[in-house]
Parts: C-alpha cells; sequence; structure tokens
C-alpha cells in the first residue's frame, strides 16, 4: 500500500500511480454479503491512498472525509494512524 498527503499547496510529498477498480454494484455476494466498510480521515491536509489488495485509490479531501472502503483493503488501512474506521 502507498499513501501520500497533500500540503495546502496540494504539492504531493510522494508520487504514486494507481489504477482505479470498482466493485460490480449489482454483483451477488451471496449469504455472507459484507457490508459496507467506512474510514474517516482525521488529519488536516488532503490524503491518498492505494488499496493494498484492490488497487484501488482513496482520496480523502481534508478532515472529516468519510469513503466507503473495499473489505479486501480494510486491514491495510487499519494501519493508516490518521484513518479510522466507522
Amino acid at each position: 500500500m502507498s499513501f501520500f498527503e497533500r500540503g495546502e499547496r496540494g504539492a504531493s510529498r510522494q508520487s504514486a500511480v494507481a489504477e482505479t477498480l470498482s466493485i460490480g454494484a449489482g454483483s451477488y455476494a451471496g449469504p455472507f454479503a459484507i457490508r459496507a466498510i467506512h474510514f474517516e480521515y482525521v488529519g488536516d491536509t488532503t490524503l491518498c491512498v492505494i488499496g493494498y489488495s484492490s488497487r484501488r485509490s482513496y482520496e480523502f479531501n481534508g478532515k472529516g472525509a468519510v469513503l466507503e472502503v473495499d473489505p479486501r483493503d480494510v486491514q491495510a488501512l487499519s494501519l493508516i494512524p490518521k484513518l479510522r474506521r466507522v
């Protein structure tokens, strides 16, 4: 997983390239379907994260931003100090 934060001017501290993959909304997940999992960003800048398993790109645009996360990326995103599961 890679991530970087952007300061007020939008300059990145680390460059990252990601291929954004979407999860099919109409796909059947079976009887044990996982509910939506959300993370909230508690930092002061913008945070961009590339999911370790899904390679999906997540961009948290400032403090309080909440995004739905692919269930395969939950464990890795839980390791980022400024993200919390909600």
